[in-house]
């Protein structure tokens, strides 16, 4: 059996959908993306730009869009009619290939690193362990409108604004149980100045392996603000 998909062909000298006709390798159980990713390059298209590695929901770097939502490759299941495209809130480098780096320079020397006592002091840490599962695949950016003021079309641009993996990562400072009060103030500093205050009343976070962003990320970093109660949106959704 077969089924017909379409992929988001970006190079130089072209930008277009090309249809593929996918052939399946188990009846009756649908491909993962990144099942029609290796045979779309080994039989139509030699050339094609993509990005996997563990193939098991882990290191976060084969995310693309299916119809248009952020998807890991390695465990998104696709069928007839669908359409597989790069992140569009990143830059595009090559076909599914974006630009990552401008998320994580970010932080790079602005947020501070807590200093370990050489024991695991986070072990039975709740907060922190749920934070932990981060695996920065970005699906987070999606419909981010903090990200969105971002120049999300230049590769050598500076990320001004923040998004929730930034978020993240600060909140996770401030639950870890070897941060200073100073790491904790300068992390605080850090989300104010990446425009936390845009996500007052936001209701667009979401995350690509479940993790709350909301209830454990945003909420708790707008009641250490100095105006403290968030909006009531992001309770009721939870």
């Amino acid at each position: 059996m077969s089924m017909k998909l379409k992929l988001m062909v970006i190079r130089e000298d072209k930008v277009e959908l090309e249809s593929f006709e996918y052939q399946q390798q188990v009846i009756g159980e649908k491909p993962v993306v990144l099942d029609v990713l290796l045979q779309y390059q080994e039989n139509q298209n030699k050339d094609y730009a993509y990005r996997y590695g563990c193939r098991n929901g882990l290191c976060g770097v084969c995310t693309v869009e299916v119809n248009g939502k952020p998807k890991l490759a390695c465990k998104c299941r696709v069928g007839e009619g669908d359409t597989i495209t790069p992140l569009s809130t990143l830059p595009v480098l090559s076909d599914l290939v974006v630009s990552r780096q401008a998320v994580s320079k970010q932080l790079v020397e602005k947020l501070p690193v807590p200093q370990g006592t050489g024991q695991d002091n986070n072990a039975d840490n709740t907060d922190y362990q749920r934070l932990n599962r981060c695996i920065e695949c970005y699906a987070c950016l999606h419909e981010c409108p903090m990200h969105e003021k971002n120049d999300l079309t230049n590769r050598q641009a500076d990320y001004l604004y923040g998004n929730p993996y930034s978020l993240l990562r600060i909140q996770r400072n401030l639950v870890d149980a070897n941060a200073t009060e100073e790491v904790k103030e300068k992390s605080l500093k850090l989300a104010r100045d990446l425009g936390i205050e845009a996500c007052r009343d936001c209701k667009g976070c979401r995350c690509g392996v479940g993790i709350n962003l909301k209830k454990d990320v945003i909420r708790p970093l707008l009641f250490r603000l100095p105006n403290g109660e968030p909006d009531k949106s992001i309770e009721k959704e939870y």
